[in-house]
């Protein structure tokens, strides 16, 4: 027996077609890996949240009293999507499956997800750099109604620009383009076809997943009232030290990833139901690939 299921087979006693437990341990073996992104969505709330709390105590003024909408710092990470995503399908991943680049960690999809998971944990590492910097630099008061930070009163603000969080968003949509496009393609390829809305789905959950986590993770790290990481004024917490850890995280969820993905064996579930253009994609992107993972 290679599985525990297999005792539920027609051929080894049990009641159920082979067939539908080969399904069905196909949608056990994903299981881990939904887990695995609902840390990786943890990191990916970030830019919608703290990145933000962070642009706002930083320089957003331009020449002739001019501002920069905070909110703008979301357009290089889709930027970085929209010029690494022809860039990867059309001549990267070509190029490195050419017979003579055949290992290259590019290759496999969960390769690719391994490496969209390394990138997002970069990206914590330069948030927290930026935030050291940004905390070490001259601040100046700012008492500006106009602004979309006031808060009624003067803002602490560092000199330090907001551009500097430019590298911090363009890494995370290069971990978009690597781990959750390969994750659609992932969970549809490796589910039985009837599942494979389901699966989806539940990718999609581990979005919501992950955005709740980081309201746990919150009131973790500020359960301490003497010594919050994360207060109103920045300045008098350490957000450097929540990045570090959710860097940490990203590390460690890294390495149960590979460890699942070692023993993880692509499946090839229903494809004879697909239809001929679908058959033709999967082909593509998963073809020879179960050999050579």
């Amino acid at each position: 027996l290679n599985h525990w299921l297999d005792t539920c087979r027609i051929s080894h006693g049990g009641r159920y077609k082979d067939k539908q437990i080969d399904e069905v341990i196909g949608i056990v073996k994903t299981l881990p890996f939904l887990g695995y992104f609902c840390v990786y969505n943890l990191v990916y709330a970030q830019m919608t949240s703290l990145f933000y709390a962070q642009g706002c105590q930083m320089n957003i003024y331009l020449p002739h009293d001019k501002q920069v909408p905070i909110a703008c710092l979301n357009l290089f990470d889709a930027t970085s999507i929209v010029l690494l995503v022809p860039l990867m399908d059309k001549w990267v991943i070509p190029f490195l499956r050419r017979k003579r680049f055949k290992v290259c960690v590019f290759v496999t999809m969960l390769q690719r997800i391994g490496c969209g998971l390394i990138l997002s944990a970069l990206s914590m590492v330069v948030a927290a750099i930026v935030e050291v910097l940004r905390k070490e630099s001259a601040s100046f008061d700012v008492n500006d109604t106009s602004s979309e930070c006031d808060s009624g009163g003067g803002i602490p603000v560092s000199k330090i620009s907001i551009f500097s969080q430019i590298p911090q968003f363009f890494l995370i949509g290069a971990s978009e383009v690597l781990a959750n496009t390969t994750a659609l393609e992932f969970f549809f390829s490796q589910s039985p076809v009837k599942m494979r809305s389901v699966m989806t789905s539940f990718y999609m959950l581990t979005v919501g997943i992950g955005s709740w986590m980081t309201s746990v993770l919150i009131a973790v790290v500020n359960a301490n009232k003497d010594n919050q990481w994360i207060t109103n004024n920045l300045n008098h917490g350490h957000l450097e030290y929540y990045f570090c850890l959710l860097a940490v995280l990203s590390v460690v969820n890294f390495l149960g990833f590979f460890y699942s993905s070692y023993y993880y064996q692509y499946q090839n579930l229903g494809q004879d139901q697909l239809s001929a253009s679908q058959s033709k994609i999967l082909r593509k992107e998963t073809g020879d690939l179960f050999s050579n993972h």
